[in-house]
C-alpha cells in the first residue's frame, strides 16, 4: 500500500513524498516486464565500461545509471534515439520483455517479439570463443550472404 507523508521544506512549501511499504518493494509482480537489454549489445560492441561510454556520449550520470540498472521510471525519446545511434541498433534491440508468470498471452501479442531466449544471450560468448580461423570463415560467410549482389 502506498503511503504519503506531508513534509514542509525550508522555504515553507509543503510537498508530498510517496513512501512505498516494504510489501510493495519486495513484491516481484510490481517489477516492470519491459526492461532495457543493453548489456549483450555492449558486450557485442566491445564496450567494457558501459557507464563511462554513456556519460561520455551525453547521458547524465543519473540517466546512465538508471538505464543500466533498469531503474528508470521513464526514458526520454532522445535517449532512446541516442542509444540506437551509438550502438548501431534497432529500437527493438534495446528492450527485453519478460511475461508475467501464469499469464497466458495471445500468440500474436506484439511484445512477444521482444522476448529473448538464453541462446540469443550467449551469441557473443560463442563468437568470442571461436578459434580465429573459424571466426574469419564465419565472418566471410556472413559478409558473402549480406552482399546485395
Amino acid at each position: 500500500m502506498t503511503k504519503t507523508k506531508k513534509i514542509v521544506a525550508k522555504n515553507k512549501r509543503p510537498y508530498r513524498i510517496f513512501v512505498l511499504s516494504f510489501n510493495l518493494i519486495l513484491n516481484p509482480n510490481l517489477q516492470s516486464m519491459l526492461a532495457f537489454n543493453l548489456h549483450p549489445i555492449f558486450k557485442a560492441r566491445g564496450i567494457t565500461n558501459p557507464f563511462t561510454f554513456l556519460v561520455k556520449n551525453g547521458l547524465t550520470y543519473r540517466s546512465a545509471s538508471n538505464v543500466l540498472n533498469n531503474s528508470a521510471a521513464s526514458c526520454k525519446f532522445a535517449h532512446i534515439e541516442k542509444l540506437c545511434i551509438l550502438l548501431n541498433c534497432d529500437i527493438s534491440d534495446l528492450f527485453h520483455w519478460a511475461p508475467d508468470n501464469g499469464v497466458v498471452y495471445p500468440e500474436n501479442f506484439p511484445l512477444k517479439l521482444l522476448k529473448r531466449d538464453a541462446e540469443e544471450e550467449q551469441l557473443t560468448d560463442n563468437l568470442v570463443s571461436l578459434p580465429y580461423k573459424e571466426f574469419k570463415a564465419a565472418t566471410r560467410s556472413f559478409l558473402k550472404n549480406d552482399d546485395p549482389q
